[in-house]
């Protein structure tokens, strides 16, 4: 009995500890930026394949290539631009790009 206690607990102590965030789903979703909760600017997709795609809600061109790094609880977005950590927000994404955090949301034109 006393063993079946010691195991127990020593299973217990060794078993990784779960974590209440999720890493964010960003792939083939457009998304754009919001400030105070309006839409800005282009909308852009990042495709499965690793092509980036952009729309000013009339036209849709290739923006380049991109490759994700999962961590726990973000993701880090590789562009020809640059590092963007990402973070799930409820259905919008917490962007942090140079140290400054932006809101991702739906995109608000017809896509």
């Amino acid at each position: 009995m006393y063993r079946l206690m010691v195991v127990t607990f020593l299973f217990l102590t060794c078993t990784k500890a779960t974590t209440i965030c999720d890493v964010p789903n960003f792939q083939d979703t457009w998304w754009q930026v919001y400030f105070s909760d309006v839409p800005y600017g282009d909308c852009y997709a990042f495709l499965t394949g690793g092509q980036i795609i952009v729309t000013d809600g009339e036209e849709t061109w290739p923006k380049g290539r991109w490759a994700a790094e999962s961590h726990e609880c973000y993701s880090t977005i590789i562009t020809d631009d640059g590092l963007v950590d990402a973070y799930q927000d409820g259905d919008c994404l917490l962007i942090v790009l140079d140290d400054k955090e932006y809101k991702a949301c739906a995109c608000s034109y017809d896509t």
